[in-house]
């Protein structure tokens, strides 16, 4: 174990593999050696607690994995010792390094940027760098091949990573930084606003939560329904501040009321899962890790509203409470979205987590597009705004 428990704590501080990898097999491993947990009960048990030149094991293994091994005085090891010194106050998680990451700037992977996973142009985003001391935003056409720090590929090429740090620029409205989408509609030319009284309407996103501030207010919001005044209701990650700081609480809020209902009490960071909204009637719904019945959340909100939007991505609750990480950077919050799917009365966006088939792009109708009827040429960006403006009576024989 000397070993395996230097090179896991070397990886985890440079950000490479986190300190649980394969489902936490260090504290699984101790587990046998102590005869406790789950694990022990149900494996062979050998019952070698560290001793000796191992004594600093557990000290370490506590820090990092939040756990409570018995501990005594560290002597030296074959390669590290005196943890007791280092690493003394059990139960206090080292903060999860920054993820390793390409610099700014370096072209997507695979020639493909984030709006081809995401696949639906009806969005614009927010960001956390400033402009002018304000948000940055970045809207259609620009967002079709828009690819920054705040709003990327991740290495595979099937994820996009929103992240936003403390100290960034935030809306009029809010404390917050943000790398954010919201919902537009014809090809991100308006903004949404609908009604919670007519017709149907859901979203649905898959996505995993890689980091939260390591500060005193570890808290992402992940996905929300906005209407014409302020967020109506929204799924909220809250991190542990104290103990093993790689698990949190998932939330659903209701207005001002950050806990109007717990949907996960143990959810960990790296963790893949998918939410969703769904509104018709004047009720909103919600599913978690699957779709009605299996994933429906046994929680229902009463809502007569107008104006009404989607947003998801990376909304940073800790703005202002600014902790530096090593690299002297504000420390941040970072989620990554695998498939996004927005659906109004029926007619869907983007793809639903699952969905067989490679993301496709919205075609870009070439700038002056013509098309010849019968001799007469007609401008294509014409004709389609008539037809969306256009009142059509059929008359029926």
């Amino acid at each position: 174990m000397q070993g395996l428990v230097v090179c896991a704590a070397i990886l985890h501080r440079a950000g490479w593999v986190p300190f649980n990898e394969s489902d936490n097999a260090i504290v699984r491993a101790m587990d046998m050696l102590y005869g406790t947990g789950a694990v022990a009960a149900n494996s062979p048990v050998f019952k070698n607690a560290a001793a000796s030149d191992d004594s600093w094991i557990p000290w370490l293994v506590n820090a990092y994995a939040g756990t409570s091994y018995p501990t005594t005085a560290a002597s030296s090891g074959k390669g590290m010792g005196y943890t007791d010194w280092t690493h003394a106050k059990k139960g206090v998680v080292v903060e999860p390094p920054p993820p390793v990451e390409p610099p700014p700037g370096e072209p997507p992977a695979n020639d493909k940027y984030p709006l081809h996973v995401i696949a639906s142009s009806n969005w614009y985003i927010t960001l956390p760098s400033k402009v002018n001391a304000t948000p940055d935003t970045v809207k259609m056409p620009e967002l079709r091949t828009y690819s920054s720090e705040w709003f990327r590929l991740n290495a595979a090429g099937d994820g996009v990573i929103f992240r936003a740090r403390t100290d960034g620029a935030t809306t009029k409205n809010s404390n917050n930084p943000r790398s954010e989408l919201r919902e537009m509609t014809k090809d991100g030319k308006e903004q949404a606003a609908w009604s919670s009284m007519a017709g149907t309407h859901s979203m649905v996103v898959e996505l995993m939560i890689s980091a939260v501030p390591i500060g005193s207010k570890p808290v992402v919001v992940v996905g929300q329904i906005h209407d014409s005044d302020d967020d109506v209701t929204v799924f909220r990650f809250e991190g542990n501040t104290s103990g093993n700081r790689n698990i949190g609480k998932l939330w659903l809020t209701d207005g001002d009321t950050s806990h109007g209902f717990l949907v996960d009490d143990n959810l960990a960071l790296g963790t893949k899962f998918t939410i969703g909204f769904q509104v018709s009637g004047g009720k909103i719904t919600y599913t978690y890790n699957g779709g009605d019945p299996g994933g429906a959340v046994p929680y229902t909100q009463p809502k007569k509203l107008d104006g009404c939007y989607f947003k998801t991505g990376a909304y940073n609750q800790a703005g202002g409470i600014v902790t530096k990480l090593p690299d002297g950077r504000a420390d941040y919050a970072e989620v990554t979205i695998y498939a996004l799917q927005v659906c109004h009365n029926g007619v869907c966006t983007g793809l639903a987590p699952g969905a067989v088939g490679e993301p496709v792009e919205p075609p870009v109708e070439p700038v002056g597009a013509t098309l010849t009827v019968n001799g007469s040429i007609i401008d294509i960006a014409a004709l389609k705004a008539f037809i969306l403006s256009a009142t059509v009576t059929l008359h029926v024989e």
